[in-house]
């Protein structure tokens, strides 16, 4: 699955927080509409990671890139449509009992 895979890469990090703060603050259809600035604000991680983290989720298919500042995660969430908790950084979370 889509977050195991993203779990596995990314070691309990700067990395790992951006992720958990991108599933945090997707809007109502899967979007991310941050800006590197605004996530290094709020995570402390930085630039570099921030970027490692995107290229990572475009790579295993859980981002598209889809405008400046604007991230559509919508494979993952047609991915864990039948979970009963719809949060998906408990879901990521989770992951690391797999």
């Amino acid at each position: 699955m889509i977050l195991e895979r993203l779990y596995n890469f990314l070691p309990p990090s700067k990395a790992e927080q951006v992720m958990l703060y991108v599933l945090e603050h997707l809007d109502e259809n899967f979007i991310f509409s941050r800006s590197y600035d605004q996530i290094q604000k709020d995570t402390g991680a930085s630039q570099p990671t921030i970027a490692k983290v995107f290229k990572r989720m475009e790579e295993v298919g859980a981002a598209k890139h889809i405008a400046k500042s604007k991230w559509s995660l919508a494979a993952i969430a047609c991915e864990y449509s039948d979970a009963a908790d719809d949060n998906l950084a408990t879901i990521y979370v989770e992951a690391k009992g797999s």
